[in-house]
């Protein structure tokens, strides 16, 4: 029972010297309330530097992401299913990039980005490989949705 009255007598002036600390005021308080505030609107032209850089680099890596896919529309696979040839090959939709961007945990990694978009699968049928690759009988068999986390080092994008 000792222990638990000592525990108990810790506890109240543990919380009456937190309270203390927390209502005391002054100009230091006040000063320093101005420079967070400043501190606020500069870090928010600040990410919306970086957040424009961001979407900048979606496009960039998206774009390359379409130009490397493989099987691509300049290089599709084509097999023979039954009587049929089928050419597959996967093309990015540039149209669906999304972006956002979150705080980082340490110093050396300030931001972040998460870079989304999709991968489209399609298939065209044709009685010959010629027909099949003439891409006039096409639908899309698969969607696959990508998702991109790269990291900002305070200066740029880096992936």
């Amino acid at each position: 029972m000792n222990a638990l009255k000592k525990c108990a007598l810790l506890s109240l002036c543990l919380l009456l010297v937190a309270g203390c600390s927390a209502t005391s005021s002054g100009s230091a308080d006040k000063s320093g309330a101005v420079k967070a505030e400043a501190a606020a609107k500069a870090s928010g032209k600040e990410n919306s530097a970086v957040k424009a850089d961001l979407d900048k680099t979606a496009r960039d890596l998206v774009s390359r992401a379409g130009r490397t896919v493989v099987p691509n529309k300049a290089k599709p696979t084509i097999r023979k299913q039954g009587k049929q040839y089928v050419a597959t090959y996967v093309d990015v939709d540039m149209n669906s990039i999304h972006t956002g961007m979150r705080a980082g945990q340490t110093k050396s990694t300030p931001y972040i980005g998460i870079i989304e978009y999709i991968e489209n699968t399609y298939e065209c049928k044709g009685a010959t490989r010629a027909a099949a690759r003439a891409y006039t009988d096409c639908r899309a068999v698969k969607t696959r949705n990508m998702k991109e986390l790269i990291r900002h080092d305070g200066k740029k994008w880096q992936f």
